[in-house]
């Protein structure tokens, strides 16, 4: 088997079913383990001047697609290494701290207090669930896993506006590793839809009352303007009501 002019090498590697170098350097790899059921490749780089590997899964068993992965993430970690850059990705505890060290430089934040507050929401919800986890790995159903034990870890459920505020800071963090080179792109984060609590009709009985009422109201207005004021607000509630605008 040959990986475009490239010789299959699994026999010099007894722990791999499947074992490529792509460039004939030792700086891409593919390979799939022996012990493992799965087809997928998975990526192995050396980046000259960075110590260690970064590995990978290309999370494809075609051949042609895991070579292109593979090669891609090379070129833009070598490029973040040339940068000074890190080319391993972070946990989402350090971007936090990153992050919040940047808050006090930021010209839209003007106060103290909203640093605490928003850095505290952080700290007590998302820390001890995410924090050790590395940035680029937090994808959507990551986050929606996360809010899910969000929800049942708190001894009262919190209110959406609450998740949706969380959220909120949440977003600023994943904007500010992306602009860090950490992330190519900021995770959906779904917060459920709130409850809606719909207002009950009027019985009958009591609207009837209303409109009753109205027709007196504007009746014994005290002068002009007071008689124009009620008219006004006898025609606005008649209107709604009887076209359908404000059902109920």
């Amino acid at each position: 088997m040959t990986f475009g002019t490239l010789p299959l090498m699994a026999e010099n590697h007894s722990h791999y079913r499947d074992y490529r170098d792509v460039r004939g350097d030792g700086r891409i790899i593919l390979y799939r383990r022996a012990d493992h059921q799965s087809l997928n490749w998975t990526v192995r780089l050396k980046i000259p001047s960075a110590t260690g590997f970064v590995v990978k899964s290309a999370k494809t068993a075609d051949d042609f697609e895991a070579r292109r992965f593979a090669e891609d993430l090379y070129y833009q970690l070598e490029g973040r290494a040339r940068r000074g850059e890190s080319i391993k990705s972070p946990t989402f505890k350090r971007v936090f701290e990153e992050w919040k060290a940047t808050l006090s430089m930021d010209p839209k934040v003007v106060s103290a207090n909203y640093i605490d507050r928003n850095a505290r929401r952080i700290e007590i919800w998302v820390l001890p669930h995410l924090g050790n986890q590395l940035i680029d790995t937090l994808n959507e159903d990551a986050m929606s896993e996360y809010l899910g034990w969000r929800v049942g870890q708190a001894k009262k459920p919190p209110a959406i506006a609450t998740l949706r505020n969380e959220r909120t800071v949440l977003n600023q963090i994943f904007r500010f590793a992306k602009r860090k080179g950490y992330i190519s792109d900021p995770p959906v984060i779904a917060v459920p839809a709130g409850r809606q609590n719909s207002r009950p009709d009027i019985p009958e009985t009591e609207w009837r009352k209303l409109y009753t009422y109205l027709r007196a109201y504007v009746k014994h207005a005290q002068d002009k303007r007071r008689h124009r004021e009620r008219f006004y607000l006898q025609h606005y509630i008649l209107i709604l009501a009887n076209s359908g605008i404000r059902i109920g």
